[in-house]
């Protein structure tokens, strides 16, 4: 495995547009088992270490903006010997990214790119009243939606825009297709007010699930490349304290004996005169 992975699996001008949208992180050269999230955090490195996962994908990094958050991650992510591929954009644009893979697995077939190629548009092979696609979606997401707007009119077709898809333009682009529901993993206000005024239904389901499907077909084409033959799951669960704890208190133990050893260290050689 190396650095270099992704331009086997996605095409190269869609990833060298993104730079910063994705990455991979070599600990494993040769790594035999894969774990897949939507989200790296250190409850779903902890469950890649209970199921000796040696490689894990996901959508998204852990971004900078978490802080102290991000930071553990990496350690962890070295600590042990875990690979680390992840893939934002160039993964909602691709085919069988993550909108494509949602709406086609409950049998749409896809007629229009939009949102610049982060949402798809897809049609269901006949009307459905929305209580029946939500059991196809709940059954394909493992969760119910979050949140349920309905205008009381049949689906065949369907915008997707998975993760944060609350920008008003995207719903309104969307709109021009004729479409009858509007499926995301975020919500505010003023999508729902757009909603309404437009007389459109809306699920919202959760971000991470909504991008689940999409990293799964990225994280096989993975395992493909690498004739990986183990894969699982390893979801974000917010409610997994106990994992969390632990994890974090293993990062705190692995700073306070490197401070130790190098305090001990530096007075070992002050103490013979050598310079530190």
């Amino acid at each position: 495995m190396n650095e270099k992975i992704l331009y086997n699996i996605i095409d190269s001008e869609l990833l060298d547009s993104h730079p910063d949208e994705w990455g991979v992180r070599v600990h494993s050269v040769n790594p035999q088992s894969m774990g897949f999230a939507t989200t790296l955090t250190p409850a779903v490195i902890s469950q890649a270490v209970d199921n000796n996962i040696d490689l894990l994908v996901t959508h998204h990094d852990a971004w900078e903006f978490m802080l102290e958050e991000r930071h553990a991650c990496i350690e962890l992510l070295a600590q042990y010997h875990i690979s680390h591929i992840w893939c934002h954009a160039p993964l909602d644009a691709v085919d069988f990214g993550t909108a494509s893979a949602l709406l086609t697995t409950i049998g749409c077939k896809i007629i229009q790119t939009i949102a610049k190629r982060d949402g798809r548009i897809g049609e269901l092979p006949e009307r459905l009243h929305l209580s029946e696609v939500i059991k196809l979606l709940s059954g394909q997401l493992s969760e119910s939606p979050c949140r349920v707007y309905d205008v009381n009119r049949l689906v065949a077709r369907i915008a997707c825009i998975t993760g944060a898809g609350t920008k008003i333009d995207y719903l309104s682009e969307a709109l021009n297709y004729g479409i009858d529901l509007y499926v995301t993993g975020e919500t505010n206000l003023y999508l729902l007010e757009y909603a309404g005024f437009r007389n459109v239904s809306v699920l919202i389901y959760s971000h991470n699930y909504t991008e689940i499907l999409g990293t799964q077909n990225l994280s096989h084409k993975v395992a493909d490349q690498l004739g990986i033959k183990k894969i699982s799951r390893h979801d974000r669960t917010v409610n997994d304290i106990h994992a969390r704890i632990m994890m974090h208190f293993k990062v705190f133990v692995h700073h306070a004996l490197r401070r130790i050893f190098s305090n001990r260290r530096a007075a070992e050689n002050v103490g013979s005169g050598r310079k530190t």
